[in-house]
């Protein structure tokens, strides 16, 4: 949410679609770290501090990326609707999150 307004004036500045691509990207990025963290960390066994550590800084990556997406719901919803348009695009985030994992559990 304290991104979305750089995320905002990045795409005021320049092209729409490629502020959301590479936000996407970034997204999809940190994910992936944040599952080569984890996958790493089961193998190494290292510090569990040092495992949150990492942890708190892939999510906060996620975080960060996921503010570029804001961006369009901003561009395409009107000013008293906007709320409920992040706290859906949040909820879609939390349950993705909670059902994906459970997917990939699942194979």
């Amino acid at each position: 949410m304290l991104l979305s307004r750089p995320w905002g004036a990045l795409s005021d500045r320049r092209e729409r679609r490629t502020v959301l691509l590479a936000g996407a990207g970034g997204f999809k990025l940190a994910y992936w770290a944040m599952c080569i963290l984890l996958i790493v960390s089961l193998l190494v066994l290292p510090a569990a501090g040092l495992v949150f550590a990492g942890l708190l800084v892939s999510r906060g990556a996620v975080g960060a990326f996921f503010a570029a997406g804001e961006v369009l719901v901003t561009d395409h919803v009107a000013a008293g609707e906007r709320a409920g348009a992040m706290a859906s695009l949040g909820a879609a985030n939390g349950v993705g999150l909670v059902v994906g994992s459970a997917l990939a559990a699942a194979q």
